[in-house]
Protein backbone atom coordinates (compact mmCIF):
# COMPACT_ATOMS: atom_id res chain seq x y z
CA UNK A 1 0.00 0.00 0.00
CA UNK A 2 1.59 3.29 -0.91
CA UNK A 3 1.05 5.57 1.74
CA UNK A 4 1.28 9.88 1.89
CA UNK A 5 1.60 11.62 5.19
CA UNK A 6 0.84 15.34 4.98
CA UNK A 7 1.41 17.88 7.66
CA UNK A 8 0.97 21.52 7.93
CA UNK A 9 4.23 23.14 9.21
CA UNK A 10 2.68 26.34 10.07
CA UNK A 11 2.65 24.58 13.59
CA UNK A 12 6.28 25.56 13.79
CA UNK A 13 5.44 29.14 14.09
CA UNK A 14 5.87 28.48 17.33
CA UNK A 15 9.62 28.36 18.64
CA UNK A 16 9.25 25.98 21.31
CA UNK A 17 7.29 23.16 18.94
CA UNK A 18 9.75 23.78 16.24
CA UNK A 19 12.91 23.73 18.73
CA UNK A 20 11.13 20.67 20.31
CA UNK A 21 11.15 18.94 16.89
CA UNK A 22 14.61 19.81 15.72
CA UNK A 23 16.26 18.43 18.16
CA UNK A 24 14.59 15.45 17.24
CA UNK A 25 16.24 15.57 13.92
CA UNK A 26 19.19 13.51 12.81
CA UNK A 27 22.06 16.30 12.67
CA UNK A 28 22.09 15.64 8.55
CA UNK A 29 18.70 17.47 8.81
CA UNK A 30 19.99 19.92 11.66
CA UNK A 31 22.80 21.27 9.24
CA UNK A 32 20.21 21.69 6.13
CA UNK A 33 17.80 23.19 8.33
CA UNK A 34 20.25 25.70 9.17
CA UNK A 35 21.74 26.55 5.81
CA UNK A 36 18.15 28.06 4.45
CA UNK A 37 17.60 31.37 4.87
CA UNK A 38 13.90 31.83 4.95
CA UNK A 39 11.42 30.95 7.84
CA UNK A 40 9.09 29.14 5.86
CA UNK A 41 11.90 27.32 4.28
CA UNK A 42 13.34 25.94 7.83
CA UNK A 43 9.49 25.19 8.66
CA UNK A 44 9.21 23.15 5.51
CA UNK A 45 12.48 21.30 5.60
CA UNK A 46 11.87 19.79 9.26
CA UNK A 47 8.22 19.01 8.64
CA UNK A 48 9.67 16.81 5.79
CA UNK A 49 12.07 15.69 8.11
CA UNK A 50 9.23 14.94 10.80
CA UNK A 51 7.10 13.19 7.75
CA UNK A 52 10.19 11.06 7.08
CA UNK A 53 10.94 10.25 10.36
CA UNK A 54 7.41 9.19 11.28
CA UNK A 55 6.46 7.04 8.19
CA UNK A 56 9.48 5.13 8.02
CA UNK A 57 8.55 4.30 12.18
CA UNK A 58 5.00 3.36 10.85
CA UNK A 59 6.38 1.10 8.20
CA UNK A 60 9.26 -0.76 10.15
CA UNK A 61 8.83 0.09 14.15
CA UNK A 62 12.25 -1.34 14.46
CA UNK A 63 14.08 0.95 12.07
CA UNK A 64 15.33 4.00 14.34
CA UNK A 65 18.22 4.43 11.14
CA UNK A 66 16.75 8.25 9.36
CA UNK A 67 20.25 8.71 7.47
CA UNK A 68 19.87 8.63 3.52
CA UNK A 69 22.14 7.61 0.98
CA UNK A 70 21.49 9.47 -2.92
CA UNK A 71 22.11 7.29 -6.07
CA UNK A 72 24.06 9.13 -9.19
CA UNK A 73 20.75 11.21 -9.81
CA UNK A 74 20.58 12.22 -6.17
CA UNK A 75 17.17 10.63 -5.16
CA UNK A 76 17.75 9.82 -1.38
CA UNK A 77 17.11 5.77 0.39
CA UNK A 78 17.32 4.80 3.57
CA UNK A 79 20.48 3.96 4.57
CA UNK A 80 20.95 -0.06 4.84
CA UNK A 81 17.35 -0.55 4.46
CA UNK A 82 15.87 -1.44 0.84
CA UNK A 83 12.31 -0.24 1.85
CA UNK A 84 10.11 1.80 2.15
CA UNK A 85 10.69 3.69 -1.06
CA UNK A 86 9.80 7.16 -0.11
CA UNK A 87 9.87 10.60 -1.69
CA UNK A 88 9.46 14.45 -0.49
CA UNK A 89 7.59 17.52 -1.51
CA UNK A 90 6.49 20.68 0.00
CA UNK A 91 5.04 23.63 -1.23
CA UNK A 92 3.26 26.98 0.71
CA UNK A 93 2.51 25.38 4.11
CA UNK A 94 2.60 22.08 3.25
CA UNK A 95 5.26 19.36 3.27
CA UNK A 96 4.74 15.53 2.23
CA UNK A 97 5.83 12.07 2.33
CA UNK A 98 5.00 9.27 0.56
CA UNK A 99 6.02 5.37 0.67
CA UNK A 100 5.62 2.54 -0.99
CA UNK A 101 7.19 -0.97 -1.17
CA UNK A 102 8.42 0.18 -4.85
CA UNK A 103 9.55 3.41 -6.26
CA UNK A 104 7.52 6.19 -5.63
CA UNK A 105 7.08 10.23 -6.36
CA UNK A 106 5.38 13.09 -5.31
CA UNK A 107 4.54 16.69 -5.71
CA UNK A 108 2.38 19.36 -4.07
CA UNK A 109 1.81 22.30 -5.05
CA UNK A 110 -0.30 25.72 -4.05
CA UNK A 111 -2.18 26.59 -6.06
CA UNK A 112 -1.56 30.07 -7.58
CA UNK A 113 -1.41 32.35 -10.99
CA UNK A 114 1.24 31.75 -12.92
CA UNK A 115 2.53 33.85 -16.29
CA UNK A 116 1.97 32.45 -19.55
CA UNK A 117 5.36 32.05 -20.43
CA UNK A 118 5.68 29.65 -17.35
CA UNK A 119 3.25 27.37 -19.04
CA UNK A 120 4.45 27.18 -22.34
CA UNK A 121 7.91 26.58 -20.74
CA UNK A 122 6.23 23.39 -18.87
CA UNK A 123 3.61 22.28 -20.96
CA UNK A 124 3.30 20.99 -24.33
CA UNK A 125 1.77 22.43 -26.84
CA UNK A 126 -1.77 20.11 -26.34
CA UNK A 127 -1.52 20.86 -22.60
CA UNK A 128 -1.11 24.55 -23.53
CA UNK A 129 -3.97 24.44 -25.70
CA UNK A 130 -6.17 22.77 -23.63
CA UNK A 131 -5.44 25.27 -20.74
CA UNK A 132 -6.40 28.21 -22.74
CA UNK A 133 -9.46 26.59 -22.83
CA UNK A 134 -10.39 25.82 -19.69
CA UNK A 135 -12.63 28.27 -17.19
CA UNK A 136 -10.01 31.39 -16.17
CA UNK A 137 -10.82 30.28 -12.55
CA UNK A 138 -9.59 27.24 -12.97
CA UNK A 139 -6.86 27.43 -14.77
CA UNK A 140 -4.40 27.79 -11.86
CA UNK A 141 -5.62 24.45 -10.66
CA UNK A 142 -5.25 22.64 -14.08
CA UNK A 143 -1.90 23.98 -14.46
CA UNK A 144 -0.96 22.83 -11.12
CA UNK A 145 -2.46 19.22 -11.99
CA UNK A 146 -0.68 18.97 -15.08
CA UNK A 147 3.29 20.60 -13.05
CA UNK A 148 2.34 17.83 -10.55
CA UNK A 149 1.78 14.65 -12.48
CA UNK A 150 5.06 15.73 -14.35
CA UNK A 151 7.20 16.81 -11.63
CA UNK A 152 5.89 13.25 -9.83
CA UNK A 153 6.97 10.92 -12.40
CA UNK A 154 10.21 12.72 -12.56
CA UNK A 155 10.55 11.88 -9.07
CA UNK A 156 9.65 8.25 -9.71
CA UNK A 157 12.25 8.04 -12.32
CA UNK A 158 14.92 9.76 -10.61
CA UNK A 159 16.43 11.01 -13.62
CA UNK A 160 16.00 14.67 -13.36
CA UNK A 161 14.23 17.07 -15.63
CA UNK A 162 15.50 19.07 -18.85
CA UNK A 163 12.40 20.24 -20.62
CA UNK A 164 9.36 19.48 -18.62
CA UNK A 165 7.07 20.53 -22.12
CA UNK A 166 8.93 17.30 -23.66
CA UNK A 167 7.90 14.54 -20.99
CA UNK A 168 6.08 11.52 -22.25
CA UNK A 169 4.46 9.17 -19.94
CA UNK A 170 4.94 5.60 -20.26
CA UNK A 171 1.77 3.53 -20.08
CA UNK A 172 1.97 0.87 -16.89
CA UNK A 173 3.08 3.97 -14.69
CA UNK A 174 -0.06 4.71 -12.29
CA UNK A 175 -0.99 7.85 -10.51
CA UNK A 176 -3.05 9.22 -7.53
CA UNK A 177 -3.93 12.76 -7.15
CA UNK A 178 -4.91 14.25 -4.12
CA UNK A 179 -6.54 17.58 -3.43
CA UNK A 180 -6.45 19.53 -0.08
CA UNK A 181 -7.73 23.16 0.38
CA UNK A 182 -5.58 25.27 -2.30
CA UNK A 183 -3.30 22.56 -2.98
CA UNK A 184 -2.41 19.92 -5.77
CA UNK A 185 -0.98 16.52 -4.61
CA UNK A 186 -0.08 13.72 -7.27
CA UNK A 187 1.55 10.66 -6.36
CA UNK A 188 3.06 8.41 -8.82
CA UNK A 189 4.48 4.99 -8.83
CA UNK A 190 4.47 1.47 -10.23
CA UNK A 191 1.39 -0.34 -7.94
CA UNK A 192 -2.22 1.23 -8.44
CA UNK A 193 -2.58 0.70 -4.56
CA UNK A 194 -2.70 4.08 -3.30
CA UNK A 195 -4.38 4.91 -0.22
CA UNK A 196 -7.93 6.80 -0.93
CA UNK A 197 -6.87 8.93 1.92
CA UNK A 198 -4.64 11.15 2.73
CA UNK A 199 -3.00 10.77 6.27
CA UNK A 200 -2.97 14.18 8.18
CA UNK A 201 -0.19 14.20 10.67
CA UNK A 202 -1.35 16.28 14.19
CA UNK A 203 1.96 17.11 16.32
CA UNK A 204 0.87 17.79 19.36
Amino acid sequence: MTVVYILDVSVFKDKNIFELYLNDMPQYRKEKIAKIKSENGKRLSLGAGVLLKYGIKKYNPLCNCVDLIYNKQKKPYIKNYEKPYFNISHSGDMAVCAFSDSEIGCDIQKIKNVPQNIMKKICSSEEYNYLLSVDGGLVAEEFCRIWTIKESYVKFTGKGILNPADIVIPKGVCFKEYKTDGYVLTVCGLKDDFAEELKWVNLH
